[in-house]
């Protein structure tokens, strides 16, 4: 429907809400509308407002509203609208970081997929969350129980049935960086070899982008030179006790 509507008020409400009455021309419509439902605009996009509105032709009318007097649009609640992100925030917990997102709008919205990065260039998924996949706004959360020392930025990319997709911002959380008694270089892998320099024997294991392990063994004080040419392309983890490593491998 080619119309918005903007109220305001000159004095104070002097019950629970205020009756809504809007009006429109048939030449308005942009297509037949089946069944109408009230849009408001508040917080930088459209959201559907609850309730039964009565709906004729040409006129809907609203009882009791409670909300903000912004910008107001009818459409019909049959359409699809965007999946909108609503915020994304990242804080410490013990152990770890949680993750906090909220959408609306999820009709076609089917998983979010949760990555992690510790320079904001090279990605890995560390998590899936079923979306609730409907109508309205809806929180979700996510636990990353083992970071890495210093920044760690976070991501979530949401998918649709339909194979289309879109980012979150990017959130980051930094903890204090312990001295690491494991160095590797190169990083990304870009030959067959992967140095690994320890400050004293350890036993570690490098495991890939799901969480599989291809490699066990044990590092020698000094330099350590990895075969990495099975590996494959992708993202690793060398994990020694408390400490992982990420590196790539292309």
């Amino acid at each position: 429907m080619r119309r918005t509507w903007n109220f305001t008020k000159t004095n104070p409400n002097t019950g629970g809400g205020v009756d809504l009455a809007f009006n429109w021309n048939v030449a308005d419509l942009t297509s037949p509308i089946a069944t109408s439902a009230l849009y408001n605009f508040e917080g930088g996009q459209w959201r559907e407002v609850a309730g039964a509105p009565a709906v004729t032709a040409s006129t809907l009318t609203f009882a009791g509203y409670t909300g903000a007097l912004s910008p107001f649009a009818i459409a019909d609640i049959s359409l699809t609208l965007p999946m909108t992100w609503i915020n994304f925030s990242a804080k410490k917990i013990t152990p770890g970081v949680m993750l906090d997102w909220t959408t609306a709008n999820e009709v076609n919205v089917t998983l979010y997929e949760v990555e992690h990065s510790v320079n904001g260039s090279i990605w890995g998924k560390i998590g899936t969350v079923a979306a609730a996949g409907s109508r309205g706004s809806h929180q979700y959360s996510f636990a990353h129980a083992k970071p890495s020392g210093g920044v760690n930025f976070y991501r979530i990319l949401q998918r649709d049935a339909d194979g289309r997709f879109s980012y979150s911002k990017v959130v980051s959380v930094t903890f204090d960086a312990q001295k690491k008694k494991i160095q590797l270089y190169p990083n990304p892998v870009t030959g067959e070899t992967l140095n690994v320099v320890a400050v004293e024997q350890v036993p570690v294991r490098i495991v890939n982008s799901a969480g599989g392990t291809v490699m066990q063994l044990i590092l020698q004080t000094g330099n350590n030179q990895v075969n990495a040419k099975s590996f494959g392309k992708g993202m690793y983890v060398l994990i020694a006790g408390s400490e992982r490593i990420p590196f790539v491998v292309q």
